[in-house]
């Protein structure tokens, strides 16, 4: 406490002469009233008597503010002014003859000179000033007061930087900093996620993980780069398909981009299909609720990977072989003193499994790819009154098939990515991927030829992604870029399999007297592609007060899909979709700790006629508080979509993907969904050790897409036996409807010198409107994960050995039967929906048991002098426990009556594994 000798000036405060005799008693000479200040505060000033002399100063209530508040109401309407210099000292002069300079510069990976986007640079004075590099590794901090400055960068995966600067007056201070790579223990790949949410020196839920965390293995030993995701708060990604949800949005409401151009199906099937090489990546930037307008267009979020044009522990050569897959990963540089640096990297993935398939996995697969003997009985039920003796006949059939084969998969991807930096600020960046996905389920599809014999039919997934784009950046002034990309995509789904043919079919599904049977079989293909063209081009502007970017966006979308089986209607749907966008977004910083940052979207669809818009905005700020450093972000606005996935289930014997998953625009027919958001976060910052953080969000979800199942069941023939025509528009499958999720996550987090150690909570509750045979009303939506525990300690004893144990727990889950109990017995009214206890319009009563695993891992390096091994430890699902992904159901006799009991499908047993790892 100041005590009543120091009292704090109100409005209007101060004045540069005597005051009149009435009010003498309230005022008092400036030069006390400082002196007062500092020998009750301690705080240090420095300033010349002369300026400070002849102006006064009134006192109105007792000082029970900061220092530096009062201090800035002491000088109000003095003429005068204070900065703080980097010794933590308060200088006053002049108001007038204040001159401010700035700091800016780069920084750069310390061994090839690359960029490092997102590093944090702080000024470590009481400021707290700081920000955070852009895409060339560039940052700029405004309106400096001039003095020395003790300058600290640090980047996620690199040593901490620490320099002393100068800083002078009317001119900018340009450094440039080089960070050294961190030699961890564990680098299995160097992966890094964080969210981008970044305020000045402080990461606002920054969601960072360490390589240690990133790298465990998912399924085997395999790294999936799209799994490690999961390690985020409001990110869940699927235990059986690593269905990727952000926020309790749907699978298809975010995108997938690799150095910004879009996946449109990254395919990972539980760990053993992978979309990306995890070797080639540098960073996973997950963008959630609230995300500006630079990121796009999509009702959720962006996954936005990057790929890693260096070794993260300097080696130009690096290969490991797990039991699924041999990864190579080769990083060449080069430079000249005048600036003019080349990098390139190039990795190659491909499967093992023609080589070697464990047992163990084997076995769950063998479990996973059984039929679902309930639904193809269920498909035949129409029939039973119709036609009981061919009823029967089908149904022995069905029950003589042969037994399931384990499935045979394998992938192979292919990145190269290289820069050219002919001087800071002027770079050509471009990038390549190839990947390739395949699953033939074999005898999974089946049907009977004319001797009445059961015939084993293939079922072959394959999956295509490819991908190019070349960027230009370049420094058309020291704070003005531009950024022009030109990118590709394309997207291939094809599902090989004999069908029965769609003019001499069974016609066992219809509750009518016609019933048709032959026997024939024709190749069928439910497939989808997407390819999308695009030019895209950016300017961004630092004014010193903030920033500026303007830009636009032209894509040419190409689409087709078609669905051509005997359980549902046919689809043939393709279209050519043109879009054009403009963006625009300001930021503001409205003092040193507060900052807001305004944008919009405008979005013109060809196919439609009609612009779109989405305005945004996102207030940031930072303060001291007893407890530590606070940080607050609150983000709101309009998102839409406008290429959309869907998901129709599927009731084929196909029994290892449970549904057939398609991209398409919004055509002329249907108007693309949106969704409106509302996120808070918070950062606090007790000590350097700990941080405890907080992330919250709600959406209003008004307009969503869903597939219209009724229409689908109408199948081959309508009530007069008249073919029904084959679906070609949107509308004619898809409808509209409504939602609304909302969360928290909790997440509390110490980095000792050899532990680092976190535990996180989330809530998470999301419901939407579903179609079922009675009604349409809301229901929670199948993902939900309503409760989680997160708990993960990572322990360093020695330098070159690490060990990890992770545990997570999930309750509250419904829809506990497969999805397609609900969107076909649930919705078709040719079906009966309700099976003894269970009614499959009502998904929320259906639970699932609670979801707890314990994975425990350990690595040793060895270095052998320029080459390094490594091997790495795991047990996954230490404890055994038997966790459920989904349930079907068996029927059963008990004596003359039918009954119907659940028959659990189970998740990863306790498996073992080990990885090596050769670095040069």
């Amino acid at each position: 406490m100041l005590g009543a000798a120091l009292l704090l000036p109100g409005p209007a405060a101060a004045q540069t002469h005597p005051p009149p005799v009435a009010e003498a008693l309230s005022y008092r000479p400036l030069s006390e009233a400082l002196l007062a200040l500092q020998t009750a505060t301690g705080i240090d000033l420095s300033y010349d008597p002369q300026v400070v002399a002849r102006k006064w100063t009134r006192s109105v209530r007792p000082a029970d503010d900061a220092p530096e508040n009062i201090l800035r109401a002491m000088l109000q309407g003095t003429g005068l002014a204070y900065y703080q210099l980097s010794t933590g000292t308060y200088a006053i002069q002049e108001e007038h003859t204040l001159r401010r300079g700035s700091l800016q510069g780069y920084v750069l990976d310390d061994a090839t000179g690359s960029p490092l986007p997102r590093a944090n640079v702080q000024l470590a004075d009481a400021s707290g000033r700081g920000a955070a590099t852009d895409g060339r590794g560039a940052f700029h901090i405004s309106t400096l007061p001039p003095g020395r400055y003790v300058v600290k960068v640090s980047h996620v995966g690199y040593e901490t930087a620490v320099d002393t600067v100068q800083v002078t007056p009317d001119a900018p201070t340009e450094v440039r900093v080089g960070l050294q790579a961190r030699l961890l223990p564990v680098t299995i790949t160097p992966i890094i996620v964080e969210n981008a949410l970044v305020f000045d020196n402080l990461r606002v839920l920054a969601n960072t993980a360490t390589r240690e965390e990133l790298t465990q293995p998912n399924a085997l030993g395999t790294p999936d780069a799209v799994r490690s995701i999961d390690v985020l708060p409001g990110v869940r990604v699927g235990d059986a398909m690593a269905d990727v949800h952000i926020q309790g949005s749907e699978a298809g409401e975010h995108q997938f981009r690799l150095d910004g151009v879009p996946i449109f199906e990254p395919v990972h099937l539980r760990g053993l299909l992978g979309a990306f090489n995890p070797f080639a990546l540098q960073r996973i930037v997950v963008h959630k609720a609230g995300f500006s307008v630079l990121e796009g267009s999509q009702l959720s979020g962006v996954i936005d990977a990057e790929h890693a044009l260096s070794s993260p522990d300097g080696h130009p050569l690096d290969v490991q072989a797990d039991p699924l897959s041999l990864n190579a990963r080769m990083n060449l540089h080069a430079g000249s003193s005048d600036g003019l640096r080349a990098q390139f990297m190039a990795a190659y993935r491909t499967s093992l499994w023609n080589v070697y398939s464990p047992a163990r996995l084997d076995s769950l697969l063998l479990d996973w790819n059984t039929p679902d003997q309930f639904l193809m009985r269920a498909s035949l039920l129409p029939l039973r009154d119709r036609a009981p003796l061919r009823y029967q006949e089908l149904v022995q059939r069905f029950d003589s098939l042969p037994p399931p084969a384990v499935p045979d998969l394998g992938f192979t991807d292919v990145h190269a990515a290289a820069r050219l930096q002919l001087r800071p600020g002027n770079s050509l960046y471009a990038s390549y991927y190839r990947g390739d996905n395949r699953l033939d389920s074999r005898r999974l599809a089946a049907a009977f030829d004319t001797t009445n014999q059961a015939l084993p039919n293939p079922d072959r997934y394959t999956w295509f992604n490819e991908n190019a784009q070349a960027r230009w950046s370049l420094l058309l002034a020291p704070r003005l870029l531009l950024s022009t990309r030109l990118r590709s995509s394309l997207y291939d789904l094809a599902h090989d399999y004999n069908a029965l043919d769609n003019q001499n079919t069974f016609v066992y599904f219809f509750p009518r007297e016609r019933v048709q049977v032959v026997f024939d079989l024709t190749p069928a293909d439910d497939g989808n592609r997407m390819r999308e063209t695009a030019l895209d081009a950016t300017l961004d502007l630092d004014h010193g007060g903030g920033g500026a970017s303007v830009g636009f966006e032209a894509a040419r979308t190409t689409h087709r899909f078609t669905m051509n089986d005997a359980f549902t209607r046919s689809i043939i749907h393709d279209a050519t979709a043109w879009r054009a966008a403009v963006f625009a977004e300001e930021k503001l910083r409205l003092g040193p700790r507060l900052t807001l940052t305004a944008g919009a979207r405008l979005t013109y669809l060809d196919q439609r006629q009609a612009v779109y818009a989405e305005p945004r905005l996102d207030v940031r700020y930072q303060f001291t508080t007893p407890l530590g450093l606070l940080a607050v972000r609150g983000a709101t606005g309009l998102y839409r979509q406008f290429v959309n996935q869907f998901d129709i289930s599927s009731i084929s014997p196909s029994a290892l993907f449970p549904a057939i998953r398609f991209w398409m625009p919004v055509d002329s027919s249907i108007a693309p969904p949106k969704a409106y958001h509302a996120a808070l976060d918070l950062l606090l910052q007790p000590s350097d050790a700990w941080s405890l953080r907080l992330e919250s969000y709600y959406k209003r979800q008004p307009h969503l897409l869903r597939v219209d199942y009724p229409v689908l069941w109408e199948r081959d023939f309508d009530v007069e036996d008249q073919p029904v025509p084959t679906i070609t528009s949107q509308a004619e499958f898809l409808q509209s409807g409504e939602g609304y999720a909302y969360g928290a996550a909790f997440v509390i987090e110490r980095v000792g010198e050899k532990t680092r150690a976190s535990a996180r909570y989330e809530y998470n509750l999301a419901r939407r409107e579903y179609a079922f045979e009675d009604s349409v009303r809301f229901e929670n939506v199948p993902w939900s994960e309503p409760h989680r525990l997160d708990l993960a300690l990572d322990w360093t004893p020695a330098r070159r050995f690490i060990a990890t144990v992770r545990w997570r727990s999930i309750w509250g889950r419904s829809w506990g039967f497969r999805r397609a109990y609900y969107d076909f017995l649930g919705s078709d009214p040719t079906q009966s929906a309700v099976y003894g206890a269970f009614d499959f319009r009502d998904p929320d009563r259906h639970r699932l048991p609670v979801f707890s695993q314990l994975d425990l891992g350990a690595a040793y390096t060895q270095r052998f002098g320029p080459a390094a091994v490594q091997l790495r430890l795991d047990l996954l699902n230490a404890t055994g426990r038997r966790n459920v992904a989904d349930r079907s159901l068996l029927q059963v006799l008990q004596g003359p009556e039918v009954a119907f009991e659940p028959a659990a499908r189970r998740l990863m047993p306790r498996t073992f594994s080990m990885a090596l790892r050769l670095q040069w």
